[in-house]
């Protein structure tokens, strides 16, 4: 079992490990890899014992891909499997989709609460998050800004009457948020603000 205080080399021989494993299900059960290592010449018995040197081999995947290639890149079988459908919110370009498995679910709920934990803050339970399209439930309430009009004014009344204790989202909306609250002296009672990742401007940064 890995722990903080694992040896680099022990370190090193798992990573490799689980990257042969999933390489391996990637050309097992994806088509748009098993085409791809078929073209770079991986195959099987060669995955399985899989250097560093040859999985820098593999190209990175880019947005261009995945708009491309949007079909050949879900699993086989993905149409038989509990997914949602998570769009990111478009802030280095047009919006992308994604199906996302519970795995994946479980594991951003893993994340928040860790950051909660790291925190100090351990029960929260009024969790609010800013979001273009509200598609993917962890935990909370999602605001809808559009359904407001994008009057901040009375989201800020609905986070104050439902009692709001923590808010998440879009680091260029918490921004803008921000900016409202300054302008106008409002004020919130927050515990704790967690921002989604985002490619920002150099304005913003």
């Amino acid at each position: 079992q890995l722990h903080r205080f694992t040896p680099a080399d022990e370190l090193e021989k798992y990573h490799l490990r689980r990257t042969r494993q999933i390489v391996l299900y990637a050309y097992q059960h994806v088509p748009y890899y098993r085409e791809l290592l078929g073209r770079i010449e991986l195959d099987i018995k060669e995955i399985k014992t899989l250097s560093w040197n040859r999985f820098r081999l593999i190209p990175i995947l880019n947005k261009k891909v995945l708009r491309e290639q949007e079909k050949k890149l879900y699993t086989e079988g993905w149409e038989k499997l509990n997914y949602q459908v998570l769009t990111t919110s478009g802030s280095s370009g047009i919006p992308l989709q994604l199906l996302i498995d519970q795995g994946y679910v479980k594991r951003r709920l893993m994340i928040n609460n860790y950051y909660l934990k790291f925190s100090g803050q351990k029960n929260i339970k009024k969790f609010a998050h800013f979001v273009a399209i509200p598609n993917l439930r962890l935990w909370g309430t999602f605001i809808d800004r559009a359904k407001f009009g994008y009057r901040w004014g009375e989201i800020v009344l609905l986070l104050k009457r439902e009692k709001f204790e923590s808010l998440s989202g879009p680091a260029s909306t918490l921004v803008e948020f921000c900016e409202y609250l300054e302008k106008t002296g409002e004020s919130l009672e927050l515990k704790f603000v967690i921002s989604s990742a985002e490619c920002l401007s150099p304005g913003l940064e």
